[in-house]
């Protein structure tokens, strides 16, 4: 059954049955739940991969410092600074075969976004312990503990 609107457009009654329907006739709820696996499996494999990518570069800027520091810490205050979204966009626009063959592309692409954060919290962690006296001959000293008197005195 077709109705006309006022502007002249015609109106026709959708039937329940292509509700939620791909224009070939494909359910969008099984779509969505066939791609809930891959989706989980890219998002944990593309974290743990930043994450021990951000754990060795976060150890290296922390424990080396000086330049390896500077540059390590400045490329993961410039990758903070950008879009998480424009880079995938970018990465997969300069891909070889463009958005055709991007699923192959998704995990290089998350995980090109995973590493700053562990980074810089490795590296402040790093920092924050408390290094070794040296003495002249290159050997640590060991500092003794001296215990705070418990009395409020």
């Amino acid at each position: 059954m077709q109705r006309r609107c006022r502007l002249g457009l015609t109106w026709r009654r959708v039937a329940p049955s292509s509700w939620a329907r791909t224009h070939r006739g494909r359910s969008l709820l099984a779509l969505l739940v066939k791609g809930i696996p891959l989706t989980l499996t890219i998002g944990f494999l593309a974290g743990a991969i930043g994450l021990v990518i951000g754990t060795i570069l976060g150890l290296l800027a922390g424990y080396v410092g000086g330049v390896t520091d500077v540059l390590i810490r400045s490329a993961a205050d410039i990758m903070l600074t950008v879009p998480g979204l424009l880079v995938l966009i970018v990465y997969l626009a300069s891909s070889i075969d463009g958005f055709v063959s991007a699923r192959g592309h998704r995990p290089r692409g998350r995980v090109s976004l995973a590493w700053m954060w562990p980074t810089r919290t490795i590296r402040s962690q790093v920092l924050s312990m408390p290094r070794p006296a040296l003495r002249r001959d290159g050997e640590a000293q060991r500092v003794k503990h001296v215990p705070r008197s418990s009395s409020g005195s």
